[in-house]
């Protein structure tokens, strides 16, 4: 049986997905898909790319990575009043 192909647009409405989510993960490489023509060409996903992305997502969920570590808490800031000249009260006048 042939494969069905969707054009970029086609997809993203079929599984309600934004149009430039379907662009960032083809380029990604997170959605199997094909190019025709000259250039830039045309994408064509096949209709059942969508399963192999969420096969593939859960097949990464069963092997969790570490959390990354924790970054340090900040110091807080020192006020910058350098550029203030604090006098002794008396006026040089």
């Amino acid at each position: 049986m042939a494969t069905k192909y969707l054009k970029a647009r086609q997809f993203a409405e079929t599984y309600s997905i934004a149009v430039t989510t379907v662009y960032a993960m083809c380029a990604g490489g997170r959605l199997p898909h094909i190019r025709l023509g000259t250039g830039r060409g045309t994408i064509r996903i096949p209709t059942d790319a969508l399963d192999q992305v969420v096969a593939a997502d859960v097949a990464i969920q069963d092997h969790p990575v570490a959390p990354a570590a924790q970054p340090k808490p900040a110091k807080p800031a020192k006020p910058a009043l350098k550029h203030m000249k604090i006098g002794t009260g008396r006026s040089s006048g």
